[in-house]
């Protein structure tokens, strides 16, 4: 048997649905509550605890550092407010959150952190999934930054609830993996409410070229819902889940089983742009800690960079078969050689000299053929086989390129439901 046949689909009770789905919620509480500390105390991370691990553009990424001795938990400055010190690395258990991903309407996570002292977050509680799961020696790991889009695009790029779609995120964010599977679907997108999955998942990576294969049994979920001063924000939530008997380790194959959990909030920063804060850990299992919590896990991170760019593909794929089922079926379309006479875009003539040499090439999406000054090519991916995706580099011309980006990600993501 093959790891990539190793495990198969299972079908969840209502309560492991519902146990699946508190869990989610609660760790996307912990992160909004950790976010929304951070932004309070000035999106400062101390040095002490923090050490600086990358930059990828305007990305941060950070580890706690390993501890050297016991420390006070807080410090009073003679404004009576408490100092960071180690806040962050703590994991917060006065978030709460009202509805659920189980829940048919849009639901919101509240925090009654409100003030900006970090005495409210307990590193200790038992109510703290991620002080349960995460081992003493493997350190957490936070990364925020500002990129350009759209709550809504953030969570449209990130969607990836079937098989199709989760191979061609991953292959557009160059963080792909060497089998995948979707082991059941918890909630899926609607038309109404296209942003929101929860989907329990199963893959397979391997971390080096001298490391045995790491496997994982994790839920994603994804979605936009509300803080607790009713401002949106999205979330994408990767979260290991070892409670279902029903899914069994992969030892005879040699393969060891990563803990892992990855919770990302974007919120909006300017009109244009969303401030993106992540924190999480991975546990490789065995060996090569310090490597994975480093380098691969960080590389990891910042792959969420593109996420707005993935949601920029999905519109373009929308747009083509938006364009093509309005011209009919049976259209096809037309080859560079029946070029007009002159642009339609910035009505340069084919007959110039420049352009008798150019191949002129028809858009992706309208099928007008036009100069090449007046396309955009963007590399997409497409499915060449139930497990495998290919990139396919496509041309568009500059009006369809501008209609794919300024129309409504809410829109595309609804009618997009059912493409994939």
């Amino acid at each position: 048997m093959s790891k990539g046949d190793a495990l198969r689909p299972i079908t969840l009770t209502a309560m492991e649905q519902e146990l699946i789905a508190q869990e989610a919620d609660q760790v996307i509480s912990e992160t909004l509550a950790v976010n929304e500390l951070y932004v309070a105390c000035g999106r400062q991370l101390p040095k002490s605890d923090w050490r600086h691990l990358k930059t990828k553009e305007n990305f941060q990424v950070y580890r706690t550092r390993k501890e050297r001795r016991a420390r006070p938990q807080q410090q009073r400055t003679d404004h009576g407010n408490y100092t960071p010190n180690n806040t962050f690395a703590r994991d917060p258990t006065s978030a709460s959150y009202s509805g659920s991903l189980m829940s048919s309407r849009q639901f919101s996570y509240t925090s009654s952190n409100s003030s900006s002292s970090p005495n409210n977050l307990s590193p200790h509680s038992q109510q703290s999934v991620i002080a349960k799961m995460k081992p003493q020696n493997i350190p957490l790991v936070v990364a925020t930054g500002v990129i350009s889009g759209t709550v809504e695009d953030a969570a449209f790029g990130a969607l990836a609830h079937t098989e199709t779609l989760w191979r061609s995120r991953d292959a557009h964010l160059k963080d792909e993996y060497a089998a995948i599977k979707i082991l059941a679907v918890i909630r899926e997108p609607t038309a109404q409410d296209p942003f929101r999955s929860l989907v329990l998942k199963w893959s397979t990576k391997r971390i080096g070229s001298l490391a045995r294969m790491r496997d994982c049994v994790f839920i994603e979920a994804n979605g936009i819902a509300f803080d607790s001063k009713g401002v949106p924000f999205a979330y994408n939530l990767v979260h290991s889940i070892d409670n279902i008997a029903r899914i069994p380790g992969l030892k005879h194959l040699d393969v060891v089983r990563v803990n892992i959990s990855t919770c990302y909030i974007s919120r909006r920063y300017n009109q244009s742009s969303i401030e993106v804060f992540c924190r999480g850990f991975v546990d490789p299992g065995v060996s090569f800690t310090e490597i994975v919590s480093n380098t691969v896990y960080p590389n990891m991170v910042l792959t969420f960079i593109d996420v707005v760019d993935c949601a920029l593909m999905k519109k373009l794929v929308w747009l083509m078969h938006k364009k093509r089922n309005h011209s009919g079926s049976s259209h096809t379309l037309k080859s560079s050689s029946s070029r007009p006479a002159n642009c339609t875009i910035c009505s340069t003539k084919s007959s110039g000299i420049c352009n008798l040499v150019r191949s002129w090439v028809p858009c992706q999406a309208c099928q007008t053929v036009v100069c090449q000054k007046c396309t955009v090519v963007k590399k997409l991916q497409v499915e060449v086989s139930r497990s495998e995706m290919k990139e396919k580099a496509m041309t568009f011309c500059l009006h369809c390129m501008v209609e794919a980006k300024e129309a409504s990600t809410r829109q595309v993501a609804s009618e997009s439901v059912n493409i994939a």
